[in-house]
């Protein structure tokens, strides 16, 4: 089962140290992270380089201008949560929202899948 702590703590991880260090920590070795309309990352090593790709393309390598978490629903081992990524990349001035819903599956600590539903602002 996941808690509203453990959550808060992965967010909080993320916003600290960033993409790549909080993937390490929190997803297990066989992790699945999949985004609407993409083909699904299977395992850690994929997801480590599909993150890397992505945080290497942010302006603040690896890190996001701010994170808002809006609503948390858990239920057993799952968590839906509703969000808000600021970002802004590498050779641009514009700063980019994304509003998005996050559905994680935990187990024994660790996400063992993610789907990201979301839209651009």
């Amino acid at each position: 089962m996941v808690s509203k702590s453990q959550i808060e703590a992965f967010f909080a991880d993320l916003r600290t140290n960033g993409i790549l260090p909080t993937v390490d920590k929190y997803y297990a070795d066989n992790a699945v992270l999949a985004e609407a309309g993409q083909e699904a990352k299977v395992g850690k090593p994929a997801i480590v380089a599909a993150e890397t790709y992505f945080a290497n393309m942010l302006e603040k390598t690896g890190h996001f201008e701010a994170i808002e978490v809006h609503d948390i629903i858990i239920d057993g081992d799952k968590a839906v949560i509703e969000q808000t990524l600021s970002m802004k990349f590498k050779g641009s001035n514009d700063i980019v929202k994304q509003h998005q819903l996050d559905i994680q599956v935990w187990s024994n600590g660790k996400i063992v899948k993610e789907t990201f539903w979301h839209e651009k602002h």
